[in-house]
């Protein structure tokens, strides 16, 4: 459960180096792209040098060149101050102020509650929300925002931004392993405030962080809405100005309460796999194998074992420890899981799915995905093994 998309829009919420800081010697100017990257150019005494740089854990550190050579650099934020220091040398500069269109809008009031329209994601889940919102999709889910409201994920002075999603292979480890990441890329630290909530016919958790922007001095919530369901589980994340994302709590819980999913069947017989090539790949790797994912994670260990049988039967086994150790106190809890139905590995929108017909009924459709190094199910590393 770590649809990268929300990391990388929440991160438009945290600390953000973008803009332009000067005084009278130096001027340095930096654009802001996904994952914590930045260019820019820094200018020194009349001359223009290209810079790169990334940020972690509050520090931008990159280099820039002059001619064929690069020079380090680090830079802190505190407020509208930068400390830039390079060589041996530090300089305090002064971030340069944008001015505000009166014109724009920071937010439109609460919604009426009557009046709600359905929106249908293409993965197969739908919602409902106030009318007048405009809805984005994309292959993890849907981005929503109420009437007259943008959202720039390269900037920090977003006024609000909802985002609902559904995925499959929940575990209780790892929701709270999502909880942690979500709040790391937040704030830098992963503390939330819990509250037992109830979405129409759900029962969940609402997970609440504060912070103060240190770029505009803007109060900002980061709020998640969390409505797990067997092995799914439904989220919508709410984050900006705190005072526009909290005035519209009702209005998120009945949007996640709305929230369903229908998704098409997969008859026996026939073709296991859609005919493009990259879903012929992993036809090959993985027809006959069996998945198997580990995690581990503050006291917290989970192993999920999916049979990908050659018949296009599936079987899928889980077994999860939780530990937890206070003082004069410990415990310890385990759970397991064993599901069976049918396979297939599909192409949808460009994107490899592994999709799932359970015996009970219910479809899941698991994003296949890698990078150079590794290759991921649903979102977690995954390796594909002869069947124990």
């Amino acid at each position: 459960m770590k649809p990268q998309f929300l990391l990388l829009a929440i991160a438009a919420y945290a600390q953000s180096f973008s803009g332009g800081y000067q005084n009278k010697e130096l001027r340095i100017e930096l654009r802001e792209a996904p994952g914590g990257a930045y260019s820019g150019t820094i200018t020194f005494q009349g001359q223009d040098f290209p810079a790169t740089a990334r940020a972690l854990n509050g520090q931008l550190t990159g280099s820039f060149k002059s001619g064929a050579d690069s020079f380090p650099f680090t830079a802190t934020v505190s407020g509208n101050t930068m400390k830039l220091s390079s060589g041996g040398t530090d300089y305090v500069l002064g971030k340069e102020t944008v001015t505000a269109n009166p014109l724009a809008r920071l937010g439109a009031a609460p919604p009426s509650p009557a009046g709600f329209v359905t929106h249908k994601h293409a993965m197969g889940y739908s919602l409902r929300a106030p009318q007048g919102w405009t809805f984005n999709d994309n292959a993890e889910g849907i981005v929503m925002l109420p009437p007259g409201v943008t959202f720039d994920p390269s900037h920090a002075n977003n006024p609000e931004m909802y985002i609902a999603t559904v995925k499959d292979g929940y575990t209780p480890a790892e929701e709270a392993q999502f909880v942690q990441q979500i709040g790391a890329s937040f704030q830098q630290n992963g503390a939330a405030r819990r509250e037992a909530a109830v979405f129409g016919a759900r029962g969940g958790s609402i997970y609440r962080w504060d912070v103060r922007n240190p770029q505009n001095g803007q109060n900002v919530a980061l709020d998640l809405f969390v409505a797990p369901e067997g092995q799914r589980v439904y989220v919508v994340v709410a984050a900006g100005n705190r005072d526009v994302v909290r005035s519209r709590d009702m209005t998120v819980r009945q949007i996640l309460s709305s929230v369903s999913y229908t998704a098409p069947k997969v008859e026996a017989g026939g073709a296991l796999a859609d005919s493009t090539p990259l879903v012929q790949q992993w036809l090959t790797k993985l027809r006959g194998r069996m998945i198997r994912q580990m995690h581990a994670y503050s006291g917290m260990s989970s192993d999920k074992y999916h049979y990908i049988n050659a018949d296009g039967t599936y079987v899928y086994r889980s077994r999860s420890m939780v530990s937890v150790s206070v003082p004069g106190a410990s415990g310890l809890s385990t759970g397991g899981a064993d599901e069976r139905g049918r396979w297939k590995i599909r192409d949808i929108g460009g994107r490899v799915f592994l999709q799932v017909q359970y015996q009970s009924g219910e479809t899941a459709s698991m994003p296949i995905t890698q990078d150079e190094r590794n290759w991921y199910l649903n979102g977690e590393k995954a390796f594909a093994v002869d069947p124990e």
